[in-house]
This record gives structure tokens, C-alpha cells and sequence, in this order.
């Protein structure tokens, strides 16, 4: 049987109880989320164990499993870029970031992308910039699990004028009519239009006061929907 190669971010990496030397990683494509046993990288001096970080971008080789039940199993992984483990920061931003992953039950393209320039620019970002980024993270997950989010007009009647509130709960913007007597401020508002466009778009918009605020919204959403943030 040949070889195939992927390559993806490490979602976990956790022993094997019954082989104190193997262990069962969770690897993420842009395809597919693959379950493999991975022999021996618990042994001290386990390359491939080095190269499987959590959180990190790496290709590894291994063979595929045949039966829908079974594991496919690991044969090498090579590092191809890592998270500074230098920096607390860095580290328990990616650690919200696989575990918010690890909930899907299959993989989606356009995350997976936004995680991969998130890990290749994520130098170039003062930590005081972690929230933001997580933020817009979490609101690009909504529509994966079933909370799409209408950020360019009234998500009950489809007008887009007179927009006064917003509510992930219900969708989105709303407008004059729509709202009952909820309002939000325009900056506020303007802020939630900026999550329907880039990363670095929201970034340079908003300030810290207006993320946290839409951080908490989206925490309170999220554990309303059986997921919990830390």
C-alpha cells in the first residue's frame, strides 16, 4: 500500500494508555480532519514527536486507513511552521483557537485557511491584538454550526436601511422595525459590518473596548449553544 502525504495543522496529540511509546494524533486538512495512530512518538527521542506541536503547520506522511473504522497510521511528520513557544500569549491564543476547531465534525476550507494566515502572520501583531484576532476567529466558526450571521442588511425583512441593532441570536443587523426597542450605538454597529470582512480589516477598525464587548457576546452565544470558551 503507498504512502500518502498531507499536509495540515495538528489539532492534538495525545499517548496511547495500552503503549507507553505510541500515541493518537488529530490532524487537520483543508479536506478532511484524519485520525492516526503514531507509533513510537512517545519514545525520548521521537522526531516526529518534536514535529508534532499542537497548533503547528506540518506535511506528514502515513498510510491510509482502509475501513471507514479504522485509524490510518502515521509513518513521519516535518514541521513546517510553528507557533513561538516563547510567547504565553501565542500559546493560549492557539490553544482557543484548535480547541474551537476540534468541534467540527468535518473540515471547512475557508477556516482552515483563515487559521493558516493567522499561524504565517501572527509575528507581525502586537499580543495586545490576540483578542481581536480570536474574535474574528470565532465569528467565521458561527455558520459551521449553524448560526449564520447576516452583516449587510436586516436579517428578519432584508432592508438595509435603518439598521439600529444587532444580535448574533437572531442573525445579525436589524433594523428600526425589527429591533423592539433594542438599539446599539453606530460604533458598535459598524464594527460588526467589519467581522464580514478581513482579518486585518477588523484589526485596524476596532478598539478594545468594542472587541471585548463583541467577544462576550459571542462567548454567551456560544455557551448558549453548548460550546464553552475558557
Amino acid at each position: 500500500m503507498a504512502a500518502s502525504l498531507a499536509k495540515g495543522i495538528v489539532l492534538e496529540v495525545k499517548q496511547d494508555l495500552s503503549n507507553d511509546t505510541a500515541g493518537f494524533v488529530v490532524f487537520w486538512t483543508p479536506k478532511e480532519i484524519i485520525r492516526l495512530y503514531a507509533p513510537g512518538i512517545y519514545k525520548p527521542n521521537s522526531k516526529n514527536r518534536f514535529n508534532l506541536l499542537i497548533g503547528s503547520y506540518c506535511e506528514i506522511e502515513f498510510f491510509r486507513a482502509r475501513l471507514t473504522k479504522s485509524m490510518s497510521k502515521l509513518m513521519r511528520a516535518n514541521s513546517l511552521i510553528n507557533i513561538n513557544f516563547d510567547k504565553i500569549e501565542q500559546i493560549k491564543l492557539f490553544k482557543e483557537l484548535t480547541k474551537i476547531i476540534k468541534n467540527l465534525n468535518e473540515s471547512r476550507i475557508s477556516l482552515f485557511n483563515l487559521y493558516l494566515e493567522i499561524l504565517q502572520k501572527i509575528n507581525q501583531f502586537e499580543t495586545s491584538k490576540y483578542p481581536y484576532i480570536l474574535t474574528y476567529f470565532l465569528a467565521q466558526y458561527l455558520p459551521f454550526i449553524g448560526l449564520g450571521t447576516n452583516y449587510f442588511n436586516c436579517s428578519e425583512c432584508d432592508k438595509n436601511n435603518k439598521i439600529v441593532d444587532f444580535q448574533f441570536a437572531k442573525g445579525g443587523y436589524l433594523c428600526i422595525n425589527c429591533a423592539g426597542n433594542n438599539r446599539k450605538i453606530l460604533r458598535h454597529l459598524k464594527a460588526y459590518y467589519h467581522l464580514a470582512l478581513d482579518l486585518e480589516s477588523y484589526i485596524d477598525f476596532v478598539d478594545q473596548d468594542v472587541n471585548n464587548f463583541i467577544y462576550e457576546e459571542l462567548k454567551d452565544l456560544l455557551k448558549n449553544n453548548g460550546f464553552y470558551l475558557s
